[in-house]
């Protein structure tokens, strides 16, 4: 396991504290009525989108398979290094954020 490896599960263990820390937060002011209503509002955003980050960012850095420099051609552009990886993050933040607009009721 290279340093790189090692980083990017850290980013990734950090990433996931911090949100159950945000949980954990939420949780502990669960009889505040104003928190309470502004959670239940914004569900998705408060609580959806710090989730679709760190699904998005799992899913470059964790589960990347080599370690040649990845490499985006599409829509008439090319991407080569850490702007492919760039790019991917991208796209699986925007898919999966949609997917929460889109199926949230």
């Amino acid at each position: 396991m290279d340093w790189r490896q090692k980083l990017n599960i850290t980013i990734a263990v950090l990433l996931i504290a911090i949100v159950g820390l945000l949980i954990f937060a939420l949780f502990r002011n669960r009889f505040d009525p104003v928190v309470t209503d502004l959670v239940l509002r914004n569900f998705p955003t408060i609580i959806g989108l710090p989730f679709a980050f760190i699904a998005a960012f799992v899913v470059v850095a964790l589960f990347r398979q080599g370690h040649a420099p990845m490499e985006f051609k599409g829509l008439g552009l090319e991407f080569k290094g850490a702007s492919g990886e760039v790019i991917l993050w991208l796209l699986c933040f925007l898919s999966i954020a949609t997917m929460i607009k889109w199926f949230w009721a």
